[in-house]
């Protein structure tokens, strides 16, 4: 809770005290509500989380989560208190719930008080969306395919798949899995295969 007090000064000898100075007063502030929270899916079962703090007086950080399993929203609970670092700030949650969303937010605090919530911060533990894929080259009798990675949005995606399926009156049939990169986790990638 914000604080007003009052502030006076004297002067001081073996003689005595001087009269007091102007009375001036100052508002002793909690600290602001952080800001700009987001995250994304990480490597293992978890989320990975950071933010700003709001002000550079925040002793730490009240961080709550509410489950949205089944779209259905669930009550907020608080998951940690973080201690406020000089540099970093963020939270790895761990063990969540597949295929569910969870919301996040949090509150900083410090010895006048707790501040206001940041904004809520909502993520889905569902896997990432389509890699961007780039037009085909032809050249010989290979085909190259070449795609990017929409980690930036998402989190951590461990690698790709491509699958190719023939033509039949204009209609892709019997998709068949031709390549496996599920180990590189890199955020684009490519690959020339031949036309057998």
């Amino acid at each position: 809770a914000d604080t007003v007090y009052w502030y006076r000064v004297r002067a001081s000898n073996w003689v005595g005290d001087s009269e007091p100075s102007t009375a001036i007063f100052k508002k002793v502030l909690g600290p602001a509500a952080p800001r700009s929270l987001s995250g994304g899916v990480g490597e293992t079962n978890h989320v990975y989380l950071s933010w700003f703090p709001g002000t550079a007086d925040a002793a730490g950080y009240y961080l709550e989560r509410a489950e949205d399993p089944n779209s259905v929203a669930g009550a907020w609970q608080q998951i940690a208190t973080i201690q406020s670092p000089d540099f970093m700030y963020g939270f790895d949650d761990t063990n969540l719930t597949w295929f569910a969303t969870n919301r996040y937010r949090l509150r900083a605090f410090n010895a006048l008080g707790v501040s206001p919530y940041s904004p809520v911060f909502s993520i889905g533990i569902v896997p990432p969306p389509a890699p961007q894929v780039y037009p085909v080259v032809r050249f010989a009798n290979q085909a190259r395919i070449s795609w990017m990675s929409p980690a930036n949005s998402y989190g951590f995606v461990a690698g790709f798949k491509v699958q190719r399926a023939p033509d039949v009156a204009g209609v892709p049939r019997a998709w068949a899995e031709v390549y496996d990169d599920t180990q590189s986790s890199a955020y684009w990638g490519y690959r020339t295969f031949a036309d057998t």
